[in-house]
């Protein structure tokens, strides 16, 4: 594994827990446990999805990586 996909990864996985905090926080405010059962858990699960698909594009490589690597076979 490269050092930036780790470090993809890490930022992702912050960022995910960071979000989750700050909604559940939010929501405490105000008192409300639904906003917080399903606010923060339905959008750290989107910044986990988000951060997988970026990492996926990143593994994967680009489609002009791709061409490259087929005129140089």
């Amino acid at each position: 594994m490269s050092r930036n996909l780790l470090w993809d990864v890490l930022i992702a996985l912050f960022c995910c827990r960071a979000v989750y905090y700050g909604v559940q926080s939010y929501a405490l405010e105000l008192g409300q446990e639904y906003l917080l059962a399903v606010g923060a858990t339905g959008l750290m699960e989107l910044g986990i999805g988000f951060a997988m698909i970026s990492l996926l594009g990143r593994v994967m490589g680009s489609p002009e990586e791709w061409e490259l690597e087929e005129i140089q076979t």
